[in-house]
């Protein structure tokens, strides 16, 4: 009897370790925390250095009047198009500006997702149908904490584009007929890319994943206006 407790033990701790055993992540790495393997520095005028350290990229102000942005942009070739989220921390360091503007593909287009634009808080997509994230429905404004990380998540499918800060959603916008865009200066940013102006902001991990069944289900139910 004894015998077959104990032949019967490896396989109860077996059970039990598949029970509390975590799901394997769909969310893939970006940044692998350690080096700019994957980016590289984002070719704006005069930018400021772009440094890792710590599993952060930092993003230096560049200079004041020639090259106020700086940035990094991702060298992948695999990087997805649509019905996918990326998420990342971000945190302005230095300056009253965007700290960590986010470029990202929207099918065969791109857009950005502005975070304290327009004096520090102005918040929103750049560009809906040629309108900027100061003037369009997607306008807002977060109140940003100097030196704090901040979360952020955006989502891009067929036809729409959401994004959280902080937990908290910031964007939901309908882009059936609407004529999705970057602004001119960001196109150095394609096709997946940070920027600042004039300010110093870090970024750190950044992932991505594909929209699930459930998630493309959860989004069809959502209001068409």
């Amino acid at each position: 009897m004894r015998q077959a407790q104990v032949l019967m033990l490896p396989a109860l701790l077996l059970a039990l370790g598949a029970v509390t055993a975590e799901p394997a992540s769909d969310w893939k790495p970006l940044f692998n925390g350690n080096n700019l393997e994957g980016w590289t520095a984002t070719d704006f005028f005069k930018a400021g250095a772009v440094k890792v350290a710590d599993g952060v990229i930092r993003m230096e102000k560049g200079s004041e009047r020639a090259g106020p942005m700086t940035g990094v942009n991702s060298t992948r070739k695999d990087l997805p198009k649509m019905d996918y989220e990326i998420r990342y921390k971000a945190r302005r360091v230095d300056g009253r500006d965007f700290f960590a503007t986010l470029t990202f593909p929207v099918g065969d287009s791109h857009c950005s997702l502005v975070n304290g634009g327009w004096g520090g808080t102005t918040i929103g997509l750049s560009t809906l149908d040629g309108i900027d994230a100061s003037e369009n429905d997607t306008n807002g404004n977060y109140d940003f904490v100097a030196e704090k990380w901040h979360d952020f998540r955006v989502r891009v499918s067929k036809d729409r584009l959401e994004a959280w800060i902080d937990a908290k959603k910031v964007v939901n916008v309908v882009t059936t007929d609407r004529r999705i865009g970057i602004r001119i200066e960001c196109f150095a940013s394609r096709p997946l890319g940070f920027a600042t102006y004039r300010t110093t902001g870090e970024v750190r991990d950044i992932a991505w994943r594909a929209l699930n069944a459930a998630d493309l289900a959860e989004i069809a139910k959502l209001p068409k206006e």
